[in-house]
């Protein structure tokens, strides 16, 4: 891809909500309308009645409603993915894993051994953790506090961004969405 066809598009909510694409202008208006898509619905229509305009409020919802449902799974209260494909390696499987949960179920923070445990259930067996996602410390999507088994890992809106976007190549692919 050459730099004239190449964009980027990045877009701050004022609830937080952040997005980032960049590449042809179909992708990102593709990107885009998923993105939007997952954080707003519409809710109610109503009319003004001094100008007789309608007027459509959307309402922010929560992510895992959507996307996030449809690549995890819970086994005994813990989170795995059941979808195998080979875009998942993984630290792939951190950032969606790690996004699922802040969605899902509001946890800002994971410890290293629940990230762990679901990693194995996931079907993946790295030797170190902490070395897989050395990768993604040094990227900035994730950050990490403590050391050793006290270590607890929690995902930056950089991850999250990854995450989504690989989150939506995968259910695509998989015909999910």
């Amino acid at each position: 891809m050459d730099k004239e066809n190449k964009l980027k598009l990045r877009i701050r909510y004022p609830n937080g909500a952040e997005f980032e694409a960049e590449g042809p202008t179909e992708f990102i208006l593709e990107q885009k309308k998923a993105f939007i898509s997952d954080f707003f619905e519409e809710k109610k229509e109503t009319t003004n009645k001094e100008d007789n305009k309608l007027f459509i409020i959307k309402e922010e919802k929560t992510v895992g409603d959507n996307i996030w449902t449809k690549i995890i799974a819970y086994k005994e209260d813990m989170p795995y993915i059941p979808i195998k494909d080979y875009e998942i390696k993984p630290d792939i499987a951190c950032l969606i894993l790690m996004s699922a949960i802040r969605a899902i179920k509001k946890e800002e923070e994971i410890s290293a051994i629940k990230l762990s445990k679901a990693i194995k259930l996931s079907g993946f067996s790295p030797k170190r953790l902490d070395r897989e996602l050395a990768k993604e410390i040094k990227k900035g999507t994730i950050s990490a506090l403590g050391t050793k088994r006290n270590r607890i890992y929690k995902i930056n809106t950089k991850g999250i961004e990854e995450a989504y976007i690989k989150t939506l190549t995968i259910l695509k692919r998989q015909n999910l969405l």
